[in-house]
């Protein structure tokens, strides 16, 4: 699994507010959601999920202060944003789900953002665990979705506006009928750092993270 960097100068600018999404719940997300204000870190991590037929690919992950559109914005909550791509030329392999890590004391509000216009799969459910992590992405047809992400295609721009005031370099999971895990930027670990510590060792040599000022 490699990760390299993203040197990323624009934003982005939609229309609305994410959906809340609380512990133990599932929601479908809001389909238009505004986010911008000034790009903090941008960060690359690619998977491959093996087997036969692998999804191969990245995931890219953004995270912007001072978003108008995050409900807490006045109180410095962060806006994060993750973009998957399959890209695994040749191969049959589906990306059917993602999950992203580490929201257990942050509240978060979801959605996708339209801006690549009608091409790329449409998120169709949004789930999160009792302990508020992992936020699930689904990828299935019916209720406006397109079905699972295939090889050469793309997701919309997921978008997560939470309360967190702090961002980390953290782990997430790509799924097919198999699972890689792959780097991406979420909250901060309120644990003294000793989560991020362990998995930077797990991550090895692949730390890439840009931090924008």
């Amino acid at each position: 699994m490699g990760m390299s960097v993203a040197l990323l100068g624009w934003q982005h600018a939609a229309m609305a507010v994410g959906t809340l999404l609380p512990p133990s719940g599932s929601v479908s997300p809001v389909p238009s959601v505004t986010y911008g204000g000034t790009l903090v870190g941008n960060y690359i991590g690619s998977f491959n999920t093996g087997g036969l037929n692998p999804a191969v690919g990245t995931v890219q992950s953004w995270v912007y202060s001072g978003d108008a559109s995050n409900p807490f914005n006045g109180v410095g909550g962060l806006t994060f944003v993750y973009l998957i791509s399959n890209t695994g030329a040749g191969t049959l392999g589906y990306v059917e789900t993602f999950t992203v890590n580490d929201y257990t004391s942050a509240t978060a509000y979801v959605g996708y953002s339209p801006v690549l216009g009608t091409g790329p799969v449409v998120p169709t459910s949004v789930g999160r665990s009792i302990l508020g992590t992992p936020i699930t992405w689904n990828f299935s047809a019916g209720a406006g979705g397109l079905g699972a992400i295939p090889a050469g295609g793309s997701s919309k721009y997921l978008v997560v506006e939470t309360d967190a005031t702090s961002w980390a370099l953290d782990a997430g999971g790509v799924i097919d009928s198999l699972t890689s895990n792959v780097g991406l930027l979420g909250p901060s670990i309120p644990d003294g750092g000793a989560t991020v510590a362990l998995l930077g060792l797990a991550l090895a040599g692949l730390a890439g993270v840009r931090r924008m000022f």
